[in-house]
Parts: structure tokens; C-alpha cells; sequence
């Protein structure tokens, strides 16, 4: 029985991987063959014309802390389940629920985004930095024509990617990931932590990351990467995505996990026990509100001297 669970959860575990693997696929054709769309602009909006800035939060930072904080939380929280429990099985069950629940979180990262990268390519929003990037020859652009769509830029000193990038600008990429990783910490901890020792502790925790997440956006408009909507809608999209993500895919797998270890874990405990005695050769008791019935004649006389 062992042994046929272990292999039904093998092959769980190899096709979840393909289907991760086979979502990473659009996002990869994207970065590789993907073009924006590409739009005009006008010569007087200087809402496109502000100087270039690096990024105040790196893209491995971002990666780093986005991925760490859901992993050592998961982690954090299992074990705090687990210190109030004695059951060995039901100990690896709350450290296989911080492993399901990582693996669900990286599903929904990459779904979140496969959303994004579409919308982005797909809307070809010019960042506030554009001009700064691209500086278009405006010598050969005719302005009184109002919105210009044929231009060429003539900025050698950065990267064909960078060149790209500056037409990626809705929705926010990093809001998208922060705010998916933000959301879907305080509903796992809102869920699963258990803590007898502080009624603080996963109020602070959720607020904490939420503004991890909240401090990246802002950061985005600051460092002249994004308008004020573009981290709106990264926010929106991916706080709906990690509230599905969670509710609909990982939270409904937590649960069927902790129901199968008590089950196993009780028929292990029960295993142990000696046989009872079978029902059928048990005395009854035939004692009611401590009034004896003796059947033996000679036992009765007796007991009415």
C-alpha cells in the first residue's frame, strides 16, 4: 500500500513538473521572439520624456526576496503547526504541506507571469523614459502632424533589450511578482499559522510583506520606470491571481493532504493495538442502576437472609 502511494506521488511530482515546464514556454518565446506593439507618440508629451534611472529594486532582488520570503514563511509556519503536535505522521504532513504549497507558488508566479508578458507586448505602452532611450531623430519628424507613428531611433549606447523594454511598460512586472508573492503570503499564513505564544506575530508578518510589495511599486514610478496605473494594474492583476492561486488550487490540496496523513497516521496508531476481543464473547452486563440479577436459585437464598 506504502509502496503504491509513494509511486502514485512520483508520478504527481514528474507531471506537475512538465506542466510547469510547458507553461514556462510562452514566457521564454516572448523574451526570445517576442515584439511589442508598437505605438506613437506625440512631441509635446513629456509624460515619455523623463531621464533614464537603474532600477531601485533589481530584477535578482526582486527574485530573491519574492520567492525567498514565500519559501522560509511556508517553512516557518509548518513548523510552528508542528510544535503543536506530537503525531510523528501528522509532523511530516505539515512539512509536506510547506513543500506543496512552494510547488503551487511557483506555478503561480509563472502564470502570473504569462498574464503579464501577454498584456505587455500586447499594449506596447512607451515608459516615462522612452525618449531618454530611444531619441528619436526629431529632425526628420513632422510634430505638426500631432501623433507621430513613423520614427526611428538613433540611441547606439544601450542594448536591443533595453531598446524593447522601453515599449514594456504596462502593466508593471515587478508590481505583478510583489504583490502575487505579497498576497499569497498573508493568505497562507492567514490559513495554516497556528501560534499559541503571540497574537502579533502573523498580523506583523502579513503587514511586513505587504509593504515589501508596496515599496517595490513605488519605487517603479520614482525610478521613472512606470506610470502610477501601470503599477496599479500589476497589482491588481497579480493579487487576483495569487487570491485564485490560492484559494482554487493550493488551499483545497493543503487540506486533502492533512485529511490522508490522519487517516494513515490513525490506522498506524490503531495497527499497534492488541486484537480486541470479538463483540460476541463479551459478558453483558446485566446490572441496571446497581440492582443485581442472579439467576442461580441457591445464590438467592442466600443473599435474601
Amino acid at each position: 500500500m506504502c509502496q503504491r502511494k509513494t509511486t502514485f506521488i512520483t508520478q504527481q511530482i514528474v507531471i506537475d513538473v512538465i506542466i510547469w515546464c510547458l507553461v514556462c514556454v510562452p514566457v521564454l518565446a516572448l523574451f526570445i521572439h517576442g515584439t511589442p506593439f508598437k505605438l506613437g507618440f506625440r512631441c509635446d508629451d513629456t509624460s515619455i520624456q523623463y531621464p533614464y534611472h537603474p532600477d531601485s529594486v533589481s530584477v535578482p532582488v526582486l527574485l530573491a526576496v519574492g520567492i525567498g520570503v514565500p519559501l522560509v514563511t511556508m517553512v516557518f509556519t509548518e513548523l510552528c503547526r508542528t510544535l503543536n503536535k506530537s503525531n510523528s505522521g501528522r509532523r511530516a504532513s505539515n512539512m509536506w504541506c510547506a513543500v506543496k504549497g512552494f510547488g503551487f507558488f511557483l506555478f503561480g508566479t509563472m502564470v502570473a507571469k504569462v498574464f503579464t508578458e501577454t498584456l505587455k507586448f500586447s499594449a506596447g505602452r512607451l515608459r516615462p523614459h522612452f525618449i531618454d532611450i530611444c531619441r528619436p531623430d526629431f529632425s526628420k519628424i513632422n510634430c505638426s502632424l500631432g501623433y507621430i507613428t513613423e520614427y526611428e531611433c538613433t540611441n547606439t549606447e544601450v542594448s536591443d533589450k533595453l531598446m524593447r523594454d522601453s515599449r514594456l511598460s504596462f502593466p508593471s512586472g515587478h508590481a505583478s511578482f510583489a504583490f502575487f508573492s505579497a498576497v499569497f503570503v498573508v493568505l497562507y499564513l492567514h490559513h495554516r499559522m497556528s501560534v499559541n505564544f503571540s497574537h502579533l506575530l502573523r498580523p506583523t508578518l502579513q503587514a511586513a510583506v505587504m509593504l515589501l510589495a508596496i515599496w517595490s511599486g513605488v519605487t517603479r514610478v520614482t525610478d521613472n520606470k512606470h506610470f502610477t496605473s501601470d503599477v496599479v494594474g500589476g497589482a491588481v492583476l497579480g493579487s487576483v491571481l495569487a487570491w485564485i492561486t490560492f484559494y482554487k488550487v493550493t488551499l483545497p490540496n493543503l487540506k486533502s493532504t492533512s485529511t490522508d496523513n490522519r487517516d494513515i497516521s490513525t490506522y498506524a496508531a490503531n495497527s499497534e493495538l492488541e486484537p480486541s476481543t470479538p463483540s460476541p464473547l463479551l459478558r453483558k452486563d446485566h446490572s441496571v442502576n446497581n440492582i443485581i440479577l442472579i439467576r442461580d436459585p441457591i445464590l438467592k437464598d442466600k443473599t435474601m437472609v
